[in-house]
């Protein structure tokens, strides 16, 4: 019986350092699309079946905090939050890259939606 118990407690950490080693992965891959990755701060680290999800700040190119943003990792790709665009849709004379930008920033909120869906 003691076998036994010690067999499903090795199970259980062996899963959960999985999740740890993936999580870490993650984090990695998220950290080559910040300015300064050794100044990153997680939250909300969550893994979704083949996704994991979280929020990150780290320092911009100013060395100031930025707040912090949304991102999704799959298969060792991160996504990061875009910045929401500075114009409006409805302000007159918008243009092509602001359209493209606003299209980025939604696809972005519709995937993390879809793929961390009790996340933040």
């Amino acid at each position: 019986m003691r076998l036994g118990t010690f067999g499903i407690v090795g199970l259980v950490l062996a899963v959960a350092g999985c999740d740890v080693v993936e999580t870490s992965g993650a984090k990695k891959a998220v950290g080559e699309l910040l300015k300064d990755p050794r100044s990153a701060q997680y939250e909300d680290v969550r893994k979704f079946g083949d996704y994991v999800c979280g929020r990150v700040n780290a320092k911009n190119s100013y060395g100031a905090y930025n707040g912090f943003r949304k991102f999704y990792v799959y298969l060792d790709t991160a996504h990061l939050e875009p910045e929401e665009p500075g114009v409006k849709l409805d302000q007159p004379g918008i243009g092509i890259s602001d359209i493209e930008a606003w299209n980025a920033h939604i696809k972005f909120r519709v995937d993390y939606l879809t793929f961390c869906p009790s996340a933040r």
